[in-house]
């Protein structure tokens, strides 16, 4: 199929015509949540937000109610479920790591909690007039809540009625399909939300989630093996003025999820490297820049292999992690450079030593045998 032809197919898949996924029927102004059991039969605020005007007292009170009742708590919810899956992962870094340092697999064991994140932002939206700046972030949260559960039809469901409801329209338009180039003089096809900037925007909302749910949108794809249609959403994306600078790197993450998945290491190097400010710690940093070691090492690239596993165990708080990086990346400068290994034998012995090691001891001692074995010194390794 012609470039163009793809473009334009992939556009009308992203509209809801044609889902990669699956289609769907994709209503306009209908909350596509249902209502918690107890307001089955009441009337409730989201039902009747254009009889009032939306004064500016308004737009304040909802805000801050949305904002800190329901999207606050529900949020911090979900970020203890990826928090606990990180505990509960282990890394074998004698082995490649795998991308994330956790897995739907992993998330989906809290469903009773991420079935309390849907109910939370559901109420949310229900109970608040929709015009407030966070129902968009309810409706996010909502369909990351699903994407967690591995419920990825319905989290694209949801990130696709953020894309479609939430495209920015002008007073006098109903409707319009998304993918525009009504807001440019030159013709320029756009399919992300310009976002407005100002102190008072930053203090009182959230930037808007239409984009985010764009990027979404492409890390279900590639969770659900839908390769082409991610790495297809994501130039489009890089391509569109309009998307924000700040979510670039988010972009690079999916690219690089992507590659990962399907074993382009030289991809998946490119795209890491410059996601690696996306990392929210040092226990994150470390663990990307030891897999981007692994990833120059596997390419036969020692000095970028050896660059980073000085990074990563500079970086890391894990102190199995900084074994393992002292001790590859001393074999790389073994084999580049033809130096000895007595540095890192005596580094090794000396670690053993410090509290910060404290029951790590039998690893360190086996890493330094390994050291003598290498250098067919079987007396220091015994």
């Amino acid at each position: 199929m012609p470039k163009f032809r793809l473009f334009y197919f992939f556009l009308f898949c992203l509209t809801g015509g044609l889902s990669p996924i699956q289609g769907f029927a994709q209503p306009d102004y209908i909350i596509p949540l249902d209502k918690p059991a107890k307001y089955k039969n009441r009337i409730l605020r989201a039902e009747k937000s254009g009889d009032l005007k939306f004064t500016i007292s308004r737009r304040i009170y909802q805000g801050m109610v949305t904002h800190y009742n329901y999207y606050y708590n529900a949020n911090l919810k979900i970020e203890n479920i990826i928090a606990r899956a990180k505990i509960a992962h282990k890394d074998d870094f004698a082995a490649l790591l795998p991308f994330y340092n956790y897995s739907t697999e992993i998330t989906a064991a809290d469903s009773s909690e991420l079935d309390s994140i849907v109910y939370k932002a559901s109420a949310g939206i229900v109970l608040h007039d929709l015009r407030n700046s966070y129902i968009d972030n309810l409706y996010m949260l909502a369909g990351r809540a699903y994407f967690h559960w591995g419920k990825f039809d319905s989290a694209y469901r949801i990130f696709q009625f953020v894309n479609y409801r939430f495209f920015p329209k002008n007073k006098d338009e109903y409707n319009i399909v998304v993918g525009s180039n009504s807001r440019s003089t030159k013709g320029e096809l756009n399919i992300s939300t310009k976002e407005k900037k100002g102190f008072l925007r930053k203090l009182f909302s959230k930037p808007p989630s239409r984009n985010e749910s764009l990027l979404w949108i492409a890390k279900t794809y590639a969770t659900d093996s839908l390769y082409p249609e991610a790495i297809s959403l994501c130039h489009l994306l890089k391509r569109d003025k309009y998307f924000p600078k700040r979510l670039y790197s988010s972009i690079d993450e999916v690219l690089a999820f992507v590659f990962y998945q399907q074993e382009h290491w030289d991809s998946t190097a490119f795209y890491l490297k410059k996601s690696l400010k996306n990392c929210k710690n040092k226990t994150d940093l470390s663990r990307w820049e030891y897999l981007l070691a692994q990833l120059n090492s596997k390419l036969n690239k020692n000095n970028e292999a050896a660059f980073y596993y000085a990074r990563s165990k500079k970086h890391t708080p894990d102190p199995v992690l900084y074994i393992h990086a002292r001790i590859y990346e001393a074999q790389i400068v073994k084999n580049s450079k033809g130096n000895d290994m007595d540095a890192t034998y005596n580094e090794l012995l000396k670690l053993s030593k410090k509290e910060r090691f404290d029951g790590f001891e039998d690893v360190l001692f086996f890493a330094a045998a390994g050291v003598a074995m290498d250098r067919k010194d079987t007396v220091k390794a015994i």
